[in-house]
């Protein structure tokens, strides 16, 4: 392969890469136009299904934080829902999963559509089901390992 054709892989796909960063990391990734790649974005005029399994974080959190006790995970046939402590719902639907790191039991999903939602065991810890459902319904092909890499300051 030469670095012309290096050049020209690696542009092509950047229009359906998946770039994970660490929390609060601003990378200036560009396309080859120079134009900024699209950040997260995320529904926010959707409800919870009424259906399906809720989850929630530890009683200990909500009874210290009202965050704890705004966020609301369903996990339904469909796909992941997540109520924000900030009013918006994220939804995943399990066909639309471009990605899902894996770390031990927990795991952070995102969707086609620049939504995550962490399955994370500090946060829901009851939810294996949860990530039972995600581990059955998404192919294996789009699952990683969480990286050791951390951002420095």
């Amino acid at each position: 392969m030469t670095p012309d054709q290096a050049r020209e892989a690696l542009a092509g796909a950047l229009r359906t890469a998946l770039l994970v960063v660490p929390c609060w990391t601003e990378p200036d990734v560009r396309q080859p136009d120079g134009t900024p790649l699209p950040k997260y974005s995320c529904g926010t005029d959707r409800q919870l299904p009424a259906a399906g399994r809720m989850f929630r974080p530890p009683l200990l959190a909500r009874l210290f934080s009202s965050n704890a006790r705004r966020i609301r995970l369903v996990v339904d046939e469909s796909g992941l829902w997540m109520h924000q402590p900030g009013g918006t719902v994220c939804h995943v639907r399990y066909d639309e999963v471009v990605g899902v790191e894996v770390d031990g039991e927990s795991r952070v999903v995102f969707g086609r559509n620049s939504c995550f939602i962490p399955l994370v065991s500090d946060l829901f810890p009851d939810a294996a089901p949860a990530v039972a459902a995600v581990d059955a319904a998404v192919p294996e092909s789009l699952r990683y390992p969480v990286s050791a890499l951390q951002a420095t300051d």
